[in-house]
C-alpha cells in the first residue's frame, strides 16, 4: 500500500491488509467496531482566531481567497461555523497544497472562536491534500455532523474522514478513518463507505476486493458495520461525496 503526496512515496506496511474488515481507526466493541479519533487532521486549538459575522451575513466573506468552502452547522450544544481554504500548489506539476481548515463555535453574538484546526505541516500552513471538501449530515439524531474529506494525491487515492459533532462545550471529533482508494457517501443517518482490499501481491492499481462499510452514531462515537466484500470487478463505484 502506497501514499504518494508531493513526489516522496511513503510507504505503508499494513500486516495482514487483506484481513481487514473495517476503515482504519476501528476497535472492536459490541455489535460493531468503533472508529477511534486517532490521526484525525483537525486539533483542538486554544489560539486560533475569532471572526465577526453578522447574522444572516454570507460566510464568503470570511475567506481570503476567490476558492475555498464554508458553511454553518445546526449542531447540538450551539452553531458551528466552518471554513476550508486551499494554499498555492507546494510543488510545479502536482496539485497538492497545504489546506487550512478551521471549526469555529459562536463565543457572543455575531463573533466565532477557533476550537479545531489542522496543524502547520512542513512549514507549510497546513496539511498537503490535493482536495477537501465537507458535508453535513443528521447523523447522531441531534443536530447536525459535520462531516470532512481529505483526498490524497497518488495512486492510493486515500481519503481521511474526520466526523466532528457538537458538544455543550463546542465541536469535537467523534471519528476518524483512512479509506485506500475510498468512497464516501453521506446519508441521513449514516456514512456509507466503500474501501480496497488488498491480497499480498496485488499491485496498488488493482485490489482484489472492494468492501462496503456503514459508518452510523451509537451513543457519543461512531461505529462501523463491515459490509460484503466483493470481487472488484463486481463493484461500481459511486461518486463520492468526498473529495
Amino acid at each position: 500500500m502506497r501514499r504518494s503526496v508531493c513526489g516522496f512515496v511513503v510507504v505503508v506496511l499494513v500486516a495482514a491488509v487483506a484481513l481487514l474488515a473495517s476503515p482504519a481507526g476501528a476497535a472492536s466493541v459490541g455489535g460493531g467496531a468503533r472508529l477511534g479519533v486517532k490521526g484525525a487532521v483537525l486539533a483542538p486549538t486554544r489560539h486560533g482566531p475569532t471572526v465577526s459575522l453578522a447574522s444572516g451575513a454570507a460566510c464568503r466573506t470570511l475567506l481570503t481567497g476567490s476558492g475555498g468552502q464554508c458553511g454553518l452547522v445546526a449542531a447540538p450544544g450551539g452553531g458551528l461555523l466552518f471554513t476550508i481554504e486551499a494554499g498555492p500548489p507546494a510543488v510545479a506539476g502536482l496539485v497538492s497544497r497545504p489546506w487550512t481548515v478551521t471549526v469555529y463555535r459562536a463565543s457572543s453574538p455575531g463573533r466565532w472562536e477557533a476550537a479545531l484546526q489542522t496543524r502547520p505541516s512542513g512549514g507549510r500552513a497546513g496539511p498537503l491534500f490535493a482536495a477537501v471538501t465537507a458535508r453535513t449530515a443528521e447523523l447522531t439524531g441531534h443536530g447536525q455532523s459535520l462531516v470532512l474529506g481529505y483526498r490524497s494525491e497518488g495512486s492510493g487515492a486515500f481519503l481521511d474522514i474526520d466526523l466532528v459533532v457538537g458538544t455543550a462545550r463546542g465541536p469535537r471529533v467523534a471519528g476518524h478513518t483512512v479509506l485506500d482508494q475510498g468512497v464516501a457517501l453521506v446519508q441521513p443517518g449514516q456514512l456509507v463507505a466503500y474501501f480496497a482490499v488488498y491480497r499480498a501481491r496485488d499491485a496498488n492499481c488493482c485490489p482484489s476486493f472492494i468492501e462496503r462499510d456503514v459508518i452510523r452514531a451509537r451513543g457519543t462515537s461512531f461505529v462501523v458495520a463491515s459490509g460484503r466484500r466483493l470481487p472488484t470487478h463486481q463493484v461500481k463505484f459511486p461518486p463520492s461525496d468526498l473529495g
